[in-house]
């Protein structure tokens, strides 16, 4: 198991405790009466989704986050989430729930992996030009971040 999904169960329970509702919409939902969006590959060319497309799709959401936090107002509380949903869904219809070297991960999964990707990114390229309210969002989840890290135990090569 790749350390990024043993983190997952200890992410969910820092969103959780932020009370900020982002476990509650883990897993995207279609529009009422809405038609399924025709599948874009064929199962036999699904692959799992790379590093590279990971961090790719991370930053681009990062980048949208800070833009919207910091020129439109829009709290990162209320962008992150639906960035992470946004990224979840990409990696469940793109690439059938798998990234490189995991199994096939659960919607809780892919939103708390998306999550963690995007939450590194704006603490990272950001942090300092966000209001003190998502600042303080950004902090208290890379904490839970870092110290669900710090309690997995290491896994065998």
């Amino acid at each position: 198991m790749s350390k990024l999904q043993r983190l997952f169960p200890a992410l969910s329970a820092a969103c959780l405790a932020l009370g900020s509702g982002y476990a509650h919409a883990q897993t995207p939902t279609a529009a009422p009466a809405a038609t399924p969006a025709p599948a874009t590959t064929s199962p036999a060319t699904v692959k799992p989704a790379s590093g590279t497309s990971i961090t790719d799709m991370s930053l681009s959401h990062a980048v949208n986050i800070c833009e919207l936090a910091v020129i439109a107002k829009v709290p990162v509380q209320t962008s992150l989430a639906t960035a992470a949903r946004a990224m979840a869904y990409v990696i469940q219809n793109q690439h059938g729930a798998q990234v490189a070297s995991t199994a096939t991960l659960t919607p809780e999964q892919m939103f708390d992996g998306s999550l963690i990707e995007i939450v590194t990114k704006v603490n990272s390229g950001c942090l300092a030009k966000l209001n003190a309210t998502d600042q303080k969002t950004v902090t208290t989840l890379v904490a839970g971040i870092n110290a669900a890290a710090k309690l997995q135990p290491a896994t065998a090569p």
